[in-house]
């Protein structure tokens, strides 16, 4: 098969975002199942990875400028694409509908964050009725990009099955009838090195963009309070940057917080390998990878059950710990629990290695993405 990706940047050697990671590990997976990756991008970084060949969209045109048209039908005509995955499908409309469905090509459009994500985004940003408007005239926007995506685009897919409803929510009956939604999770590369537990450091790990809507670090640190008295062995790390991070380093300088280090950007494998307890406490979340990468390197991932994808993940007690969602005193007494005993650490973190990873390895999801492409392929009649 010859499958064009289509997202908002470049595959940067060291992958910025969620989004870029899921495409560059699917993009890697497929070739090395023996099909044509190539990518088309909105925007690229001055270090752009050579190993897919990619392809840049003029910055200065709008996305629908007739220029973008001609060169996404340029590209679909001479690399004769079988399939297009549109990656920015909870962002904005899929823009070249036509230029693919005149083709006979289907497309794929992602969802990688929860659907409903902006009542999180403005729970915080309004109140009364100021919220209640801003959440109502964002959900019209959204339905009608969801709608629109799903009219013009032959599957949606989301990274959950728990995520269906939420999408189906904002669709016509009709649309949710022809069941063109889909749920496969992201994948994670496990290391090729196995953890050596007797390694661990005894230290608490936060990866992921630095943002307060979204990931709310801002909670770690009001948990880590409560600990890191108790605990005078143990240290928090931060991985990561953002808007919010000045935000947070002052956050910490005011709880009066000493074994807490930022490093900004940074691969965060080394961190992984080191961390005993990985921690996220995101309002939500449209998967959670950083869980599974996480686990794949032998750290105990411990988060708030505040999105649906999470469970996906972790089973509370046995591959890791679930804490109600923003119930700051209990997300602390779990770390207690885990910081003060060993075997319980290492019993949790083995059952993570064993199981999370496995679940999400490059050959399963490629296997469920390649039976979805030939599915579509064959209902329109071109596999």
């Amino acid at each position: 098969m010859n499958i064009l990706f289509l997202t908002d940047t470049g595959l940067s050697k060291v992958c910025r975002g969620g989004i870029e990671k899921a495409t560059e590990l699917l993009a890697r997976e497929l070739t090395r199942r023996g099909h044509a990756v190539r990518i088309l991008i909105w925007r690229t970084e001055d270090d752009v990875s050579t190993e897919f060949s990619q392809e840049v969209f003029p910055r200065e045109k709008p996305r629908n400028a007739q220029e973008n048209r001609a060169l996404f039908e340029k590209t679909l005509r001479e690399e004769r694409i079988d399939v297009v995955v549109f990656q920015c499908g909870a962002g904005w409309k899929f823009p070249f509908p036509r230029e693919a469905v005149k083709l006979g090509i289907p497309v794929v459009s992602v969802l990688h964050t929860v659907p409903n994500s902006y009542v999180f985004r403005y729970r915080e940003k309004y109140s009364g009725l100021s919220r209640l408007w801003n959440v109502w005239t964002k959900r019209l926007r959204q339905k009608r990009k969801y709608r629109f995506n799903s009219e013009h685009c032959a599957c949606s897919v989301v990274l959950s099955d728990a995520l269906r409803p939420a999408l189906e929510a904002h669709l016509t009956k009709a649309q949710v009838r022809r069941n063109r939604v889909a749920a496969i999770g992201n994948m994670c590369v496990r290391p090729r090195e196995e953890p050596d537990f007797s390694q661990k450091k005894k230290e608490l790990l936060f990866v992921g963009r630095m943002s307060y809507v979204e990931k709310r670090p801002d909670h770690l640190l009001h948990i880590w309070a409560k600990l890191e008295k108790r605990f005078p062995a143990w240290s928090l790390r931060f991985v990561g940057d953002g808007d919010y991070l000045p935000a947070l380093k002052e956050l910490a300088g005011t709880l009066g917080l000493e074994r807490v280090h930022f490093e900004g950007f940074q691969n965060p494998e080394p961190y992984y390998r080191d961390a005993s307890i990985f921690c996220l406490t995101s309002a939500y979340e449209g998967f959670g990878l950083v869980l599974v990468e996480a686990a794949s390197f032998g750290c105990v991932p411990v988060a708030f059950e505040s999105f649906a994808a999470v469970r996906d993940i972790i089973s509370d007690g046995e591959n890791g710990c679930l804490v109600p969602a923003f119930d700051l005193d209990a997300y602390a007494e779990t770390l207690a629990r885990l910081m003060s005993d060993d075997a319980l650490r290492e019993r949790l973190a083995e059952n993570a290695l064993a199981q999370i990873p496995e679940k999400f390895s490059p050959e399963k999801i490629g296997a469920q993405w390649e039976a979805l492409f030939r599915k579509l392929l064959a209902e329109k009649g071109r596999e």
